[in-house]
C-alpha cells in the first residue's frame, strides 16, 4: 500500500553476480519483509568509513557505501542505529552495520503483503525457476540483470498473493468465475518469474531462483471492507500502474526482452481487469461497509499520491462504481419501504 515500510533484512544472504572485472550484488531480499516503501541493508564493512557512527558503531558509515549506492533497489539511505544493536544482538554479527534505504524501484504483479511491507523471498542459487530456453543476448549487462531478479521476487511473491485472494473470495462466497481467475492469475505469475529469471540469466545472472517464502507474516483477515482495501490498492491501482510502467522498458528492450515483456504485459492486462471485477462484486455484495472502505481508500490513495494514472483512470472508475452502487442502494430500500 502507498506509504508502506518494510523491515530489517533478517538473515537473508545476497547473491553476487560477477563478470570480468565487475562485480555487482543483486538486492538482499528479506525472509518476511522487503518490497516498496523502505527496506533494511545490513552488511559489515570491510575498513573503517570516513565518516563513522558514533562509538561502538565507528566502523558504521553514517550513510550507505559508496560500493552500494545505485544499485536496484538501494538508494541513499542512513545509518540505523536501533536496527544496528538488534542485528548484532545475534551470534556472529558484532560487526554488523545497518542501513534504513527507500526502494527505488519496485516490481509487477499483486504485491503479498506482511506485518509491514510486502514479503519477498531470498534470491538463492539455484536452476529449477529459470526457463533456461531462451537464445543468448548480443551484449552482457549485469544493471538490466538485477532489475531482472527484482522482478522475478515480485511476481513470484505475486503466487502467494491471489492464493491469499482465492482463499479470500472463498471465505466471501464469491461466484466460481471469479475464483477460477484467480487462480489462473497465480499460474501466469509462476511463469512470469520463470521468464524474468532466465531474462536475467542471459543478461549475467547466475542461475538463480526464489528461496522459502515466509507466509507466516502476513494476515488472512477476511471481510468485505478489507478485501475491497485491499483490491483497490494491490489490483486496480498498483497492478494498472505495474502494467503500464512496461511499456517503456518494451521499447528499450531487445527483440527476445521485447517479446517476453509483451507477453507478460497481456497477462497482467486481464489482471487488472480482474481486481476491477472483484471490487465490482465485492462492493456490490459487501453492502455500506464496502463502499465506505472504498471511499476510504479512494481518499486515502489522492492525499497521498500525485500520479496521473491514479487522477485521470483509477479514481474516476472507482468514484463511477461508488456512485452506481450507492444508487441500487438506494433502489433496493425504497423498494423494500
Amino acid at each position: 500500500k502507498p506509504g508502506a515500510n518494510a523491515g530489517d533484512a533478517g538473515d537473508a544472504s545476497p547473491v553476487s553476480i560477477a563478470l570480468d572485472a565487475a562485480t555487482v550484488t543483486s538486492p538482499p531480499f528479506p525472509l518476511g519483509h522487503g518490497g516498496c516503501g523502505m527496506t533494511t541493508v545490513c552488511i559489515e564493512l570491510s575498513k573503517v568509513p570516513a565518516t563513522s557512527a558514533p562509538k561502538p558503531f565507528e566502523r558504521c558509515a553514517l550513510t550507505i557505501p559508496e560500493a552500494m549506492k545505485g544499485s536496484p533497489p538501494r538508494r541513499e539511505g542512513t545509518f540505523d542505529e536501533e536496527l544496528t544493536k538488534e542485528r548484532r544482538a545475534k551470534p556472529g554479527a558484532m560487526g554488523v552495520c545497518c542501513y534504513k534505504a527507500p526502494i527505488a524501484l519496485c516490481g509487477g504483479g499483486r504485491p503479498f503483503h506482511g506485518e509491514v511491507g510486502p514479503v519477498l523471498a531470498s534470491v538463492v542459487p539455484r536452476s529449477d525457476w529459470s526457463l533456461a530456453t531462451l537464445p543468448a543476448a548480443t551484449e552482457l549487462d549485469l544493471e538490466r540483470a538485477e532489475r531482472y531478479l527484482l522482478d522475478a521476487a515480485f511476481e513470484h511473491a505475486s503466487v502467494a498473493s491471489f492464493t491469499r485472494v482465492s482463499l479470500q473470495l472463498l471465505s466471501l462466497g464469491a461466484p466460481p468465475a471469479l475464483i477460477r481467475s484467480a487462480h489462473a492469475a497465480a499460474l501466469d505469475e509462476i511463469e512470469h518469474a520463470r521468464i524474468f529469471l532466465a531474462l536475467a540469466e542471459r543478461r549475467g545472472a547466475p542461475p538463480s531462483g526464489p528461496g522459502p517464502l515466509a507466509i507466516e507474516h502476513t494476515s488472512l483477515e477476511v471481510s468485505f471492507a478489507t478485501f475491497v482495501r485491499e483490491t483497490f490498492f494491490d489490483g486496480c491501482l498498483s497492478e494498472t500502474r505495474a502494467l503500464l510502467e512496461l511499456e517503456p522498458r518494451m521499447a528499450d528492450a531487445d527483440v527476445v526482452e521485447s517479446m517476453c515483456l509483451t507477453s507478460i504485459s497481456e497477462d497482467e492486462t486481464r489482471h487488472a481487469e480482474l481486481a476491477w471485477q472483484m471490487l465490482t462484486w465485492a462492493v456490490s455484495e459487501g453492502g455500506a461497509p464496502a463502499r465506505e472502505a472504498l471511499s476510504a481508500a479512494l481518499g486515502e490513495a489522492l492525499s497521498t499520491d500525485s500520479d496521473a494514472l491514479l487522477y485521470e483512470v483509477v479514481a474516476p472508475c472507482a468514484k463511477a462504481l461508488l456512485q452506481a452502487q450507492s444508487g441500487m442502494a438506494r433502489t433496493s430500500l425504497a423498494a423494500v419501504g
